[in-house]
C-alpha cells in the first residue's frame, strides 16, 4: 500500500509540474505531435498510394478480371491429355488446399475441364461417318458455377446430380454455334475421336447464352466456349470419364481472392505462399502452371513502395531534425528552470531515483499524447498529400 501510494503521489507531482509550465509543456506536446504526424504519415502515404497503383494496374493487366484473380492449368495439347486419377489430386489440393496455403480470403473458385478435340456427327447418319466431314470439331466439358451465370434461350440444364437418366450426354450448346449448325432442343448427335475407335452419344438439352459477359466468373471470353459442349460435372464424372483413356485435355481453376488488405509489408510472405502452392500443384500433376496472377506485379510494387518512401523520408529528414531540435531546446528550458525545484527536492530527502521517476512520468504523459495526437495527424497529412495533383 506504502508503495502505491509513494507512485500516485509521484504521479500527482509530475501532473502539477506539467500544468505549472504548461506553455512550455503545450510546445513540447506541439513539437512530438508534429515529429510522429511526420514520421508516421509518410508511410502511410507511400502504402496507400502504392496501394491504390497496385488494383489499378491489375486490373488493367487482367482486362476483365479482379486484381486477385488467380487462374491455374493444364493444357493437354501441350503435355498431353491425362486420365482422371492423374487429375483428381491437383483438383483436390487446388480446390480444398490452396487458398489456405496463400493465405487470403477466397470469394469464388470455378472449375473447368474439357476433353481433346472431338468430331461431331448427326446420329444415324453412317454417311456423314464414311466421308469423314463432321459437323464441327469440338470438346466436351463442364464449368463448375455455370448454371448461375447463364440463361437458357430454350431446354434445360443438365442434372446437377446423378445418376444420369439414359447413355447420351445431356449437352448445352451455345447460341451462335446453335444458329451456325442449326442444332435444336432433343437432337441427338455422336461424338468420335480422331481415330475413330472412342465414341460418345450426346442430346441437346438447351441453348444458352451469358446473363453478363464482364462478370468476374468468366476466366476466359464467354465466346471463347462458343465451339465448346458444355455439361455438369455430374454428368462429365459419370458418362465421358468411364469411355475416355485421357478425359482431361485441360484443367482450369481460377480463384478470385480479397486483396483489398495486402499491404507493403505482407507481400514477401505472400509472394513466398504463392510460390510453395505453385510447387505443390507442379508435384501433383507435371506442368500445372499458374498462367494468370498479381505476383510480377506485387514484386513490382514491393520495389516502388520502398523507394517512394525511402525518397519521402529523404525529403522530410530536415524538417524531423528541426522539430527534434526544437523539443531538444524546449526540454533543455524545462530541465534549466526546474533546477532550482529539484535542489529543494534533494534537500527534503527525495532521491535521485524518484527525481528521474517523475522527469520519466513526465515525459510518458506528454509523449503519450504526442503519440496518440501524431498518429491522428499524420493519418490526416497522409489524406492530404493523397488529394495533391
Amino acid at each position: 500500500m506504502r508503495i502505491l501510494l509513494t507512485r500516485l503521489s509521484l504521479v500527482s507531482l509530475a501532473a502539477r509540474r506539467i500544468w505549472n509550465h504548461r506553455l512550455l509543456m503545450l510546445c513540447l506536446l506541439l513539437g512530438l505531435t508534429a515529429a510522429v504526424g511526420l514520421l508516421s504519415g509518410i508511410p502511410l502515404y507511400a502504402d496507400a498510394a502504392q496501394n491504390k497503383l497496385l488494383q489499378g494496374e491489375l486490373t488493367e493487366a487482367g482486362t476483365h478480371r479482379p486484381p486477385f484473380a488467380f487462374l491455374w492449368r493444364y493444357v493437354g495439347a501441350w503435355h498431353g491429355d491425362v486420365g482422371w486419377n492423374e487429375y483428381a489430386p491437383v483438383d483436390e489440393y487446388l480446390s480444398q488446399q490452396s487458398a489456405n496455403v496463400v493465405g487470403l480470403p477466397i470469394e469464388s473458385l470455378v472449375r473447368h475441364v474439357k476433353t481433346g478435340n472431338l468430331r461431331l456427327f448427326p446420329a444415324g447418319d453412317s454417311g456423314a461417318f464414311a466421308e469423314k466431314d463432321p459437323l464441327i470439331w469440338t470438346s466436351l466439358g463442364f464449368i463448375s458455377g455455370l448454371e448461375d451465370q447463364i440463361e437458357l434461350s430454350e431446354g434445360h440444364f443438365p442434372p446437377l446430380e446423378g445418376p444420369i437418366e439414359g447413355e447420351d450426354v445431356p449437352v448445352l450448346v451455345s447460341q451462335a454455334l446453335a444458329e451456325q449448325l442449326g442444332l435444336q432442343v432433343g437432337e441427338r448427335y455422336l461424338l468420335f475421336g480422331t481415330g475413330g475407335d472412342v465414341q460418345l452419344a450426346v442430346r441437346v438439352a438447351g441453348v444458352w447464352q451469358p446473363l453478363d459477359s464482364t462478370e468476374a466468373f468468366w476466366f476466359y471470353l464467354p465466346k471463347s466456349f462458343d465451339g465448346t459442349l458444355l455439361t455438369s460435372e455430374t454428368a462429365f464424372v459419370e458418362k465421358v470419364v468411364p469411355v475416355l483413356d485421357a478425359p482431361v485435355s485441360q484443367a482450369v481453376w481460377y480463384q478470385i481472392f480479397d486483396g483489398e488488405q495486402v499491404r507493403t509489408a505482407d507481400v514477401p510472405g505472400l509472394l513466398a505462399r504463392v510460390a510453395t502452392a505453385r510447387s505443390r500443384a507442379a508435384a501433383l500433376l507435371a506442368h500445372t502452371g499458374l498462367d494468370v496472377s498479381p505476383v510480377e506485379a506485387l514484386e513490382g510494387y514491393r520495389q516502388s513502395a520502398r523507394l517512394l518512401t525511402v525518397v519521402l523520408t529523404i525529403f522530410g529528414i530536415p524538417v524531423i531534425g528541426l522539430l527534434l531540435y526544437f523539443i531538444a531546446l524546449i526540454a533543455g528550458l524545462v530541465v534549466r528552470r526546474d533546477q532550482a525545484e529539484i535542489a529543494i527536492l534533494r534537500s527534503r530527502g527525495t532521491t535521485r531515483g524518484q527525481v528521474l521517476l517523475v522527469y520519466l512520468l513526465e515525459g510518458l504523459l506528454a509523449g503519450g499524447l504526442g503519440l496518440a495526437g501524431g498518429l491522428a495527424l499524420g493519418q490526416w497529412l497522409a489524406r492530404l498529400m493523397g488529394q495533391t495533383r
